[in-house]
């Protein structure tokens, strides 16, 4: 029987604003698995794949898909994040979300050669910026960059085509801004406030080193706010 399924996060509401409909999709570190529960009631998912390194979390997870009645939709094991071989369909959208960007990056180095991902959407906690540098020596395209701030929490929400050629050298047309702040949209408040507070940071770390490391961030990060403004 299927229980009332309601609640409120801006963060999976965004993620799935990126998710074409009718996708298969995969969500590694599900956690509770609300992102695949979501997609799959909302059609953005037909089928989705749930991945947890521990157990205890994927349990809960498999639960709430089963008050939903979505389990024949679903395919949950353990993993150590996509180094597997139990994904047989081709991957639309790939959600790694609530880790840190040197943990993304160690998932997309060590990922299962066979698994074939169209798109991923990142939502790093940190690191983003050393993030975005992998992704464009490794053939991964940035298409867009959403912003969103919840519970005393800002999050990039990234949304990275696959394109499968390895650069190993920075795009010329890649500049400090995009590696800061990625693709993102004007007149968007929650940026402003994010760069605020990136602004913010870098001076804090400026005052405690006492060193000029961090000075041209700061200079283009206080640029780009007027100009936003």
């Amino acid at each position: 029987m299927k229980s009332n399924f309601s609640f409120s996060n801006k963060r999976i509401e965004n993620i799935l604003k990126n998710i074409k409909r009718n996708s298969v999709i995969v969500d590694v570190g599900c956690d509770h698995c609300y992102t695949s529960i979501y997609a799959l009631k909302t059609k953005k998912a037909k089928f989705a794949y749930n991945i947890d390194i521990n157990k205890k979390p994927l349990e809960n997870g498999i639960s709430n898909i089963k008050k939903q009645s979505l389990f024949l939709k679903t395919k949950n094991f353990i993993a150590n994040g996509l180094q597997t071989n139990e994904i047989e369909k081709k991957i639309d959208f790939c959600v790694i979300s609530g880790i840190g960007g040197r943990n993304i990056i160690d998932i997309i180095e060590n990922a299962n050669s066979d698994i074939k991902i169209k798109y991923f959407i990142f939502v790093p906690n940190n690191n983003e910026y050393e993030l975005r540098i992998f992704l464009q020596k490794n053939g991964f395209l940035e298409k867009k960059t959403e912003y969103v701030y919840e519970n005393n929490y800002f999050y990039q929400i990234m949304l990275v085509k696959n394109t499968k050629i390895k650069k190993n050298k920075l795009m010329k047309n890649i500049n400090e801004k995009y590696f800061l702040l990625g693709k993102y949209k004007r007149n968007n408040k929650v940026l402003e406030q994010y760069i605020s507070f990136l602004i913010k940071k870098y001076e804090e770390i400026k005052k405690k080193s006492n060193s000029n490391k961090n000075n041209d961030k700061i200079d283009l990060l206080n640029l780009i706010l007027n100009k936003l403004k």
